[in-house]
Parts: structure tokens; sequence; C-alpha cells
């Protein structure tokens, strides 16, 4: 079966029984794989047609990196497996380690002393607990958003995260503080259902909302430094780290 024919079913299986974050990285980079597949058996993939599809890659583009080749190469190999039900060997190469900011604490509190005064209002209440819970806990965007009233335990300052990237439910925990702001924000903004909404609509806040409301306050506070949803989950680790 060639590449051409194999690869939408590999991906529609991937659809099916991967999370929509797992199947968007496969078909990403499908994209950049396939022109040079295109009419390739994929039974027949060698290594030295994956040598020279990185060679093509390298020189379409000096500045490629091994971690993206190697990302690549787990579609490649993930298709392969598929077709042939069988393991195609081909070394990992070696990454360089990226260097993930951290959100410093003076930007944290800023971003605070800048919300609290509109807390009376909902969107600013909520931008503000949905920061301090993502600081507190260290949990992924999508899993942020798919929290629940009914998994919150305010005695323990408990979340228990059902909807996870691994599939495995925990629990993270946030600070007295942060009780306090997300106790008024339950009840003073009737929160029932899914924690974080659209206060307007009552639906399911986006990770465009999230986006939007990060590019706020970088713009109105002229923050330098990144904010988005990983950065404050690397701090919520290093945090962790440095304390233990």
């Amino acid at each position: 079966m060639t590449f051409e024919k194999a690869m939408p079913k590999f991906l529609h299986y991937k659809k099916i029984t991967k999370t929509k974050g797992t199947y968007d990285y496969y078909k990403s980079h499908a994209k950049t794989i396939m022109p040079f597949f295109k009419e390739i058996h994929v039974e027949d993939l060698t290594v030295d047609m994956c040598l020279s599809f990185i060679e093509y890659q390298r020189e379409r583009n000096p500045a490629l990196k091994n971690n993206t080749i190697n990302k690549y190469m787990v579609v490649i190999k993930g298709l392969y497996a598929y077709v042939t039900n069988d393991t195609f060997k081909f070394s990992k190469l070696k990454e360089t380690v990226p260097t993930t900011k951290i959100v410093p604490d003076d930007i944290y509190l800023l971003i605070l002393k800048h919300l609290e005064p509109s807390t009376h209002l909902k969107t600013p209440l909520r931008n503000y607990v949905f920061i301090r819970l993502l600081r507190d806990t260290g949990a992924r965007l999508n899993e942020m958003l798919h929290i629940t009233v009914d998994n919150i335990d305010l005695s323990r300052h408990a979340i228990y995260l059902e909807v996870t990237k691994n599939h495995e439910a925990r629990y993270v925990f946030f600070t007295d503080a942060t009780a306090d702001a997300l106790k008024r924000y339950i009840k003073s903004c009737e929160i029932k259902g899914c924690l974080f909404q659209n206060m307007q609509t009552g639906d399911q806040m986006t990770k465009s909302a999230v986006q939007n409301m990060m590019g706020k306050l970088k713009h109105t506070l002229g923050i330098q430094e990144k904010i988005t949803p990983h950065t404050w989950r690397h701090t919520f680790a290093t945090t962790f780290m440095r304390s233990s």
C-alpha cells in the first residue's frame, strides 16, 4: 500500500483512537511527509529512504532541528507499524534541549494586582481564578477547561482532574488564597457544570478565549515574557522542584 493510500486510513485511525491533540500532531506532520513519500509503498520503506527524506528537508530548511525531524519519524514509524504490524527501526536523532521560560513572581503578582480591583465583575473574577489555578496546580490547558464544579473539594483544597493527557485521572491542590477566590467565584457567578465558562452564554470556555485573555494581559501590562498555559505549567514544576 502506498503512502498516499495508507496515510488517510492511518490518520482516521488516530482520530478515532487518540485525543484531538494527538490526531492534530500526526495530521500536521503528515503534510510535510507526504510530498516526498507519496508514491512509495509503505512495506518497501528503508532506512536509506528516510535518510534521503531528512537530507531533502535540511536542504529546504537549513535551520531544521533534530527535534522536528524526530517528530516526522514518529509519524513515519507509526504508519509503518499500522500497515505492516511490524516495527521500523530508525534511531532517534540527538535533540537539543529547549530552555523553557517561567513566569517570574513579579509578573504573576502584577497580573493579580491588575485583576483584583475588577473581581466584582464576572469575567475578571473568572480570569483571576483561572490564573491562580494555573499557577497553583500546573494543570494543562485542556485539563483546566474540563474541570467541573463536582471535581472540586474545597475542604481539602483539591481538584480531581478527570480529563488528562494520559487518560489517568489525578488530584491537584491549591492554596488558601485561591480557595477563597474559588468559593467567591462559584457562589457569586452561580457556576454549575464546567468551572470556566463564557460568562455571557454559559458555554464552556474555549482555548481561543484563554489565548485572548493572555494576549490582552500581555498588551495591557506591557509583559514581555511568555504567559502561555504551558509556561505556567513549567513555572509550577520549577517552583515545586526548588521547594523540594
